[in-house]
């Protein structure tokens, strides 16, 4: 169901994209692995952003400014509504 909303994660490297992001959202964000599959099927091009340019300033300005708690505890919130 993933790839035929967003085929274009075909096109990723799994070392260069997909398995930093995934290991960045579990022990940066604080996401369960087990919500892990649940998020990225919600919103699938999570796996194609930039970490350092896209992910980690948005997510630290969330955590800091909107809900005044660590990045590392973001992981439920984010996984409740990731879009």
């Amino acid at each position: 169901r993933i790839l035929q909303f967003s085929p274009q994660l075909l096109g990723l490297s799994v070392e260069g994209n997909m398995r930093p992001k995934v290991e960045f959202l579990v022990k940066e964000v604080g996401v369960p692995r087990s919500r892990l599959a649940q998020m990225i099927e919600k919103s699938p091009n999570i796996l194609g952003y930039s970490i350092e340019n896209n992910l980690l300033p948005k997510l630290q300005y969330i955590a800091d400014n909107i809900l005044g708690v660590p990045i590392s505890r973001m992981g439920r919130p984010l996984t409740t509504c990731p879009q």
